[in-house]
């Protein structure tokens, strides 16, 4: 498609609403997601650019790869520049609209069409108002901002050309001014800079005017450019100014980081909620403090309690090595020393380690297990989280070696070897919240069962010997493995088909290589774990010959089935065909209305894509935390 050559405008709508929900286009062949893999991509020349090694020599070529970032940008956005084009912006932005609304949407995506929208090759000044007019009702949070900013950069071969106008100042400071003080303020301090952007730049380059916020917005500002006395001496005879001066010294005077740390938790919950910010930063100096730990689980929400346990820093807390014990020589000389110091200075009182690594991690599974958390945190965050503790919890307790990095500086190194890394054992208290999040995950997936929303549902999975290895779960141009493939086939099965109707065997079902076309599998067994053992024993055989989905398409029909969900472990160019040919030869009131192929691993020149040529198809390659929610978007039509 082109924009000389546009498509009928239905089709146009049809497409771009499949690709705000999914994040990738038609015909668009990139690795990851696309859009956030030019920003990426973007920001890394860009530092090659600022980088004082041979900077003059590479310069020709890194801005040679900045100029091709524009036209992959203008392929990306084509569909968006048709519509413009034709005059119709005011259904695109309202497109935009109501996918931000729908609370499931991909977000980068819909930053990304509206730079074109109100940058693009097409622009009007209509399309550009309308546009900055928009914006500040799609941001929730200043990190979608900092991604929009840096997507304006594609719009233009030279990314110095897309600078900061009257109508982006306008709709920016809109936004800043839209802010309450407490919000502003967490902003602030929980999303202080993202995709090369921060609040420092851009609150100067849009030229914020005092006299338009109000007085505890004009403190958090006054604060920001400058320090936290000189806002105290500024705002000291401002009665109303007192309680945000209050929540700025418990939020960022660093001399409460010792003995006020937890007051500063209960600052932030006591802060508007609407923000939707973590309690914790990543890393968090609070995760540092053995004796604290216990009270600090206590006052966490469900999303923190879940982030901390995964956190390095309380991972490193809680799997530290314990002393080795000392004699009987030195306790006594330990003793003697601590009386004869007694009254001449306070010495910190002495704990075991140990008792307060379990009473942490006995917090951490009490916290856990109050109902809030199965009821709020996704079962895929679960899973996440759980597999991220445990690979930490062995990674800091195995054992280690030494190496010599850059200067001679001893650099400690987990063992290279995997053997090693899942031989070793883990401690009991260790092991206490990893069996607590196995439950928690079963029961946060069937909690969201939508198998009642889905009777007519069909859920195939492929054999494989390779389910249990990890796959690609973070879109972006940094991926990381953190869920296996076993177990992204279990999450999606319990939530798509787990019911407590008897005929559950008719919908959770796998293609075996045999005369026996369906196999059924038992997945109302409780406990997460066991049901991903029992899955990769099911599936560990050879794969099954091609030729295999059409007939599964054709079975549908005799099990009174109308929609099709096949999981595979790799991507096939035969699945596409034969769903292609299934459409072609089978009459429209005989076929199945929706299919879904789902393969876990994509490579890097295959990703997720749709079908152009078949709208009752949809294609997702690689899984992650919207799988789940895209494939249920296209089963109820929300496309």
């Amino acid at each position: 498609m082109s924009a000389e050559d546009p498509s009928s405008p239905p089709n146009y709508i049809s497409t771009l609403k499949k690709s705000l929900l999914t994040g990738y286009v038609n015909e668009y062949h990139h690795q990851n997601m696309p859009c956030v893999h030019l920003v990426d991509v973007l920001i890394m020349r860009e530092k090659q650019l600022m980088s004082k090694k041979k900077p003059n020599k590479n310069k020709p070529r890194i801005m040679a790869d900045i100029s091709s970032l524009h036209h992959k940008f203008a392929q990306l956005t084509n569909i968006v520049a048709n519509l413009v084009l034709d005059g119709r912006h005011d259904e695109v932005l309202q497109r935009f609209k109501e996918t931000i609304d729908n609370n499931r949407p991909c977000w980068q995506m819909v930053l990304t069409c509206l730079a074109a929208v109100v940058k693009g090759p097409h622009t009007s000044k209509e399309s550009a108002t309308a546009g900055y007019k928009m914006l500040p009702q799609l941001l929730k949070n200043s990190a979608m901002l900092f991604f929009f900013l840096q997507t304006l950069k594609l719009t233009q071969p030279d990314a110095k050309t897309a600078g900061f106008g009257r109508g982006l100042k306008t709709a920016v400071r809109c936004w800043y001014y839209g802010l309450s003080p407490e919000s502003l303020l967490l902003e602030l301090w929980h999303r202080p800079h993202a995709y090369g952007w921060s609040h420092k730049d851009v609150l100067k380059l849009v030229h914020i005017k005092q006299d338009m916020l109000s007085l505890g917005s004009r403190v958090v500002i006054c604060w920001f450019f400058t320090s936290l006395d000189k806002t105290k001496a500024k705002f000291s005879a401002e009665k109303d100014a007192a309680p945000y001066i209050e929540y700025l010294d418990c939020l960022h005077n660093k001399a409460h980081e010792g003995n006020l740390a937890h007051l500063r938790v209960e600052t932030l919950k006591q802060l508007e909620q609407s923000c939707k910010c973590s309690l914790l930063r990543q890393q968090d100096k609070l995760l540092n403090d053995p004796q604290g730990l216990a009270s600090l689980m206590d006052v966490l929400d469900s999303m923190g309690a879940t982030v901390a346990s995964m956190d390095p820093n309380f991972v490193k807390t809680v799997a530290s090595p314990l002393p080795p014990t000392p004699s009987a020589e030195d306790a006594n000389a330990s003793a003697a020393e601590a009386t004869d110091n007694q009254g001449s200075s306070t010495q910190p009182q002495p704990y075991n380690l140990g008792e307060v690594q379990k009473e942490a991690c006995q917090a951490l599974v009490r916290r856990l297990q109050q109902p809030d958390v199965v009821a709020e945190v996704p079962p895929v965050t679960l899973a996440i989280a759980a597999n991220t503790m445990r690979r930490r919890v062995k990674s800091r307790i195995a054992a280690r070696g030494s190496s010599k990095w850059r200067g001679g500086q001893p650099l400690v190194l987990a063992p290279s070897k995997k053997k090693e890394l899942h031989s070793v054992t883990i401690p009991p208290h260790l092991q206490e919240p990893l069996d607590v999040y196995d439950g928690l995950i079963y029961k946060a997936a069937v909690k969201r069962s939508l198998a009642a929303s889905f009777p007519a549902l069909l859920f195939v999975s492929e054999p494989h010997p390779d389910y249990n290895k990890y796959i690609d779960t973070m879109p972006g141009f940094n991926v990381h493995k953190q869920l296996k493939a076993s177990q992204a086939v279990v999450l999606s099965l319990l939530t798509l088909c787990h019911s407590d109707a008897e005929n559950w065997s008719s919908s959770g079902v796998r293609c075996v290589d045999s005369d026996a076309l369906f196999v059924p599998f038992d997945f109302t067994r409780p406990g997460f774990a066991k049901t991903v053992e029992d899955f990769e024993r099911t599936c560990n055989y050879q794969m099954a010959t091609s030729g295999q989905l059409d007939k599964i398409l054709e079975k549908c029909s005799e099990l009174s089935k109308q929609q099709v969900v096949f999981f595979s472990l790799w991507p096939r160019e035969n699945h596409k065909t034969e769903v292609e040919e299934y459409f072609a030869k089978t009459p429209a009131d005989k076929a199945v209305s929706k299919v879904v192929l789902v393969s876990l691993n994509a490579p890097l020149d295959q990703p997720c894509q749709l079908l152009p040529t078949e709208p009752r198809v949809l294609q997702l390659r690689g899984f992650h935390e919207r799988s789940i929610d895209i494939i249920e978007s296209f089963l109820t039509d929300q496309y």
